[in-house]
């Protein structure tokens, strides 16, 4: 019980110290979030997709809101959330130093790493806020069990879980996707 209000502690002067200086700048990542966007585009007419931005962004929330209502994530399911999503950031950050060794290739090869770079960033960013969201809610505090939205909060907590479970995982494959496309084309210009 005292390592949770350490912890709450910890967090609200962490904030306090973000919102009160010019840390705040520091901590956005709405950067990642725009150009993670910017791939969403029809690859023959180099325009927004709006059947991509269905496909990436809503679909994946409305899974997260029917998942959500229906099925609440539980404590167990908690710790497994934790456990995959800390092992995939690890995995994504890696992909990362890779693509960034690759970056001196041909102008096409440099927009797919580019393109690439923008959604493992995302995922990145994705498994950050599913691992601390994850902790969160992970923590029995009875206060918060005593507030009279308790279970409206808890379903809206597991819609954004799994909101953003979805999404991770579509990107996983779009990140898939553009790898082994990359990795080919590597393979092609080497062989030439």
């Amino acid at each position: 019980m005292k390592a949770v209000i350490l912890g709450i502690i910890v967090l609200i002067f962490t904030l306090t110290i973000c919102l009160f200086t010019n840390s705040l700048e520091k901590l956005n990542v709405s950067i990642i979030v725009k150009d993670y966007l910017t791939t969403l585009y029809d690859n023959r007419t180099k325009k927004n997709s709006k059947r991509d931005f269905t496909l990436f962004i809503i679909l994946p929330i409305i899974l997260g809101i029917v998942f959500g209502i229906f099925v609440p994530i539980t404590k167990d399911f908690i710790g497994v959330l934790l456990t995959i999503f800390s092992i995939f950031l690890g995995l994504m950050l890696n992909l990362l130093v890779l693509i960034i060794d690759k970056k001196s290739l041909k102008q096409i090869i440099n927009q797919l790493i580019k393109e690439l770079f923008y959604s493992i960033s995302f995922s990145i960013l994705i498994s950050i806020l599913i691992v601390i969201t994850a902790l969160i809610s992970s923590l029995n505090i009875e206060i918060i069990k005593k507030i009279y939205y308790y279970y409206f909060i808890k379903y809206l907590v597991s819609i954004w879980i799994y909101s953003l479970i979805f999404l991770f995982c579509l990107d996983l494959f779009l990140i898939l996707k553009r790898i082994h496309i990359l990795l080919e084309a590597i393979h092609e210009d080497e062989n030439k």
